[in-house]
Order: structure tokens, then C-alpha cells, then sequence
């Protein structure tokens, strides 16, 4: 979701007045075009990157927002089976409920980086996402049959093993009510066995419907033609940038991600914006107890579980209109401090009071607030950091692996004896909210001092060197940090 600012692309090389070379202003280089594309002019080129474009987002966005609607409801059910009886069935007290929860985010946090080495390794989205989805969908509905908290915890940590290869409300809310209301008792089995089986099962079915329709490397994504695979491959070199971007093609993928890890931990910018991210899903935390903090206001399982809807609704809608003006504006830092300051106002009221209508009100804008930034911190990565692209990729590893700590520590927040008011709970979030946005401030003024460096190197009339990481070609052409 970055923003670059428009500039003549034509400095960054030398065969600027080729026409075998076509600048799209969406990459951050130039290369010379491929010979199956080389006859086309530029405006038939730009009319195939809007077409190759929406191809693949009308394919690509639909499958993963259901593989991903999958992945959140498979894993956060846990909060939804709580009403259905689980914790009562299964004699867990507060500490093994809590510990079920952050058990789950053990297995991620071990897993997360091999899982991505090994899909590098393979180079077969369609098949390893949809197959990981299968396997994760079977545990899901093998939780049905658990009969301790030892097999719970078992079951837990699997499916947090086979989902990070994933790791990203409503849906979950609303399924389990139904199930709640209609099926505890039917074949002997308690409302929340069913919700883990009927979940699992549509989790299965949605994977087996991925593999036709999840594309894998444009060389080998068999509904693209020639001319957009081309394009497509043209496009991902320009991406990787001038010949210092480009790692060995032998390099194994172990050697390719922690050298660009390494060369991120070096970088001021990707400590802050994994320390950002971390503190932002600090926040979020509240969201593995949701189902639980709605039924403080004192209503049936059911209409708890419906209760839980509507915020991730309204919550989806502010993360789409944040997002948006966000890359209209070209600003990151106050579309993360605006929702951030809404996500504490729902804290500080959830936690002042028991009353249902303001308390169910401050449960409704606490997502619009956690969910957005959440969004533009983890896109404030890609646009700090666009080069070299091992280094941006390590630079996102480290953010997002770093980001599933907070769900360990943050799962213990949250104990019964807390009930109803839970203010451990929401002080914790509400704290490291605040520390966010202090961070994000400093972060700020950070990247508007290294604005003002390469302006004062472009000033000289040719850059000359490169200023935190970013190549003398792309000073001249004005790039800048977006802010």
C-alpha cells in the first residue's frame, strides 16, 4: 500500500530515450522489455498492467479473503466455544483456559519462518496454502473429540504449527450463535464439538476450491497469457530492483531470508516498526477474549455470540476507509495515531464501567481502532524499507514473527477473577496503546530527518550516496519516506 510520489522515472538509467525500455511508475526501476512486448506502445503497456492487475485481483482477493476469514475463525473459536460449554465440559480453570489460548501462538511463533523458507523452497502457492488449509481444517474438527485439557493443548499448538503459513470476528460470532442455539445436544454432542466440526469441514471445503484458483510464480500460472506473463515477470524484476538487489541465484532460501533479516536488524527504521507492530498487537490481545467481554453485559450465550458481530463489521468498513485515504493521502502517521486514540477511548470506557450501552458502545469502536493501525503499521514496513528486497522481506519477517509474542503474554490478562470489569485487561491494552503512539510520533520526526537528508543530497544536483538504503538513482528522482 505504498505511495510513491510521481517523479520522472526516466532519470533513474541510461537508456532513458530506448524504446525497448517502458517506466512504470508502480515499480521502483526501469528494465529493458522483454522482446514478446517490445512492438506494443506505451500506452497499449499501461493498458495491460490495469488489465493484468484487475485480472488477478478479481481471481486472486475473493479466495484469499475466505482462506483468511478461514484462518482467523479457525483459531480464534476457542472464544466462541467457551460459550458453547467447553470450559465447563472439559474442568478448565482460568489459567488452562488462558494458557489453550496462547499455546496456539507458541506453534506460529516457531513455525512461522520455516513455513515460508519451505513455500520459497517448494515455489507452489496453490498447492502448499490450500494443502496447509486442509491439514488445519482436519485439526480444527478433530477438536471436536477432545476429552482433557492435555488433548486441547495438543490440538492447539498443532493448529498453531500448520497455520503459520498464514498468520493474519464476525463470521465466527454469527456461526457459533447458530450453532449454540440449534444444535447443542443433537447426536449427544455439546454446542461447541459442533462448532469446531462445522468449522473445520467449510475450512476443508474453501481449501480444496483454492487450488484451481491460487495462481504460483508467473512463469508457471498456466491462465495468463504469454504477453502478461511477460509483463508479469518484467514487472517482479523491476521490483527487485537495481543489480545489488539481487541475491545469488543459488542462494538457498535459509541463506536469502536471514541475510536479509540481518541487513534489516541493522536498520533503525525496521527495529521501530517491529517494535510498532508489537506494541500494536499488544492492543489487539482484547480480541482472543471478545465473545467473553461481550457476555459481561449480562444477555444468553446466543445473543452474545450475535452481540459480537457487529463490531468486526463496523470494524472491517473503518479498516477499508482508513486504508484508503491513507494511500490517497500518502500519510501513514495519522491514519495509525487516529484509530489508535478511538482503540483507547473504548479501553478506558470498557474498563469504567459495567452499564450495557456504553460499555457494548465502547466494545464497538475498540476494533475500529486496533484493526486499522494494525494495517498501516505493517504497511508503514514496505514503504520504509523498499530496497534491497531481501531486506524488505526480512524486515516483515521479523515484524510479524516478533508481533505473535504479544498473543502469549497477552492471553494472561485476562483471568475470570478479573470478571466483569477486567481492568488488568484493558489497562494493559490501553497502555501500550499509548506507548504506540509515542513510538509512532518518534517515528515520524525519525523519517522526516532522513526526508530532509536526501533533499539536501538531490540539492547537490546528483546524488552520490546512498542514504539509508536508498540508491543515489532514486534520490535524484525524489524519492522520500512516506510519513
Amino acid at each position: 500500500m505504498s505511495v510513491t510520489p510521481p517523479f520522472d522515472t526516466a532519470d533513474i538509467v541510461d537508456q532513458k530515450d530506448s524504446k525497448d525500455v517502458f517506466f512504470d511508475d508502480n515499480v521502483n526501476h526501469a528494465a529493458p522489455l522483454p522482446p514478446v512486448l517490445a512492438g506494443m506502445s506505451e500506452e497499449e503497456l499501461h493498458a495491460m498492467r490495469n488489465r493484468l492487475v484487475r485480472r488477478i485481483d478479481l481471481r486472486l482477493l475473493p479466495m484469499i479473503v475466505l482462506m483468511y476469514i478461514a484462518n482467523y475463525i479457525d483459531r480464534g473459536n476457542i472464544a466462541s466455544a467457551r460459550l458453547g460449554g467447553l470450559q465447563k465440559e472439559l474442568g478448565l480453570n482460568s489459567i488452562q483456559y488462558q494458557t489453550c489460548i496462547s499455546i496456539l501462538f507458541v506453534g506460529y511463533l516457531l513455525l512461522q519462518v520455516p513455513s515460508n523458507v519451505l513455500l520459497s523452497h517448494i515455489g507452489k502457492p496453490s498447492i502448499y496454502l490450500p494443502s496447509t488449509m486442509i491439514v488445519w481444517g482436519v485439526i480444527s474438527a478433530a477438536t471436536a473429540g477432545v476429552k482433557s485439557y492435555g488433548g486441547l493443548i495438543a490440538c492447539r499448538f498443532v493448529l498453531g504449527v500448520v497455520e503459520a503459513a498464514f498468520y493474519p470476528g464476525a463470521f465466527s460470532g454469527l456461526i457459533a450463535a447458530g450453532v449454540v442455539a440449534h444444535m447443542n445436544g443433537l447426536h449427544g454432542l455439546r454446542a461447541w464439538r459442533w462448532l469446531y466440526i462445522i468449522e473445520g469441514t467449510v475450512t476443508v471445503g474453501i481449501a480444496l476450491c483454492a487450488i484451481p484458483i491460487i495462481p504460483d510464480v508467473p512463469a508457471k500460472t498456466k491462465w495468463l497469457s504469454d504477453e502478461e506473463r511477460a509483463f508479469a515477470l518484467w514487472r517482479l524484476e523491476c521490483d527487485a530492483g537495481a543489480a545489488d538487489d539481487v541475491e545469488d541465484a543459488n542462494a538457498s532460501p535459509w541463506k536469502t531470508l536471514f541475510s536479509g533479516m540481518g541487513s534489516a536488524l541493522r536498520d533503525p527504521k525496521a527495529i521501530m516498526l517491529a517494535l510498532l507492530v508489537t506494541l500494536n498487537v499488544s492492543i489487539g490481545t482484547v480480541s482472543n477474549f471478545f465473545p467473553t467481554l461481550v457476555g459481561t453485559l449480562g444477555y444468553s450465550s446466543v445473543k452474545t455470540l450475535l452481540l459480537t458481530a457487529p463490531p468486526y463489521c463496523l470494524a472491517t468498513l473503518f479498516c477499508w476507509l482508513n486504508a484508503y485515504y491513507s494511500d490517497k493521502s500518502g500519510n501513514r502517521y495519522w491514519h495509525y495515531v487516529a484509530p489508535t486514540c478511538v482503540a483507547i477511548v473504548g479501553l478506558v470506557i470498557a474498563a469504567s464501567t459495567t452499564k450495557t450501552a456504553p460499555r457494548y458502545f465502547a466494545m464497538c469502536i475498540m476494533p475500529c481502532g486496533f484493526f486499522p493501525s494494525y494495517i498501516i503499521a505493517i504497511s508503514w514496513i514496505s514503504s520504509s524499507i523498499p530496497r534491497p528486497l531481501n531486506k524488505r522481506a526480512g524486515a516483515i519477517a521479523f515484524c510479524t514473527v516478533l508481533s505473535v509474542i504479544p498473543q502469549i503474554y497477552g492471553s494472561y490478562w485476562w483471568p475470570s477473577a478479573s470478571s466483569p470489569r477486567y481492568i488488568m485487561g484493558f489497562s494493559c491494552s490501553a497502555s501500550f496503546a499509548f506507548a504506540s503512539l509515542l513510538l509512532a510520533t518518534f517515528y515520524r520526526f525519525y523519517l522526516e530527518s532522513l526526508n530532509k537528508k536526501l533533499d539536501a543530497e538531490r540539492e547537490k544536483g546528483k546524488a552520490t550516496r546512498i542514504i539509508a538504503g536508498i540508491l543515489p538513482a532514486q534520490i535524484d528522482a525524489g524519492f522520500r519516506f512516506v510519513i
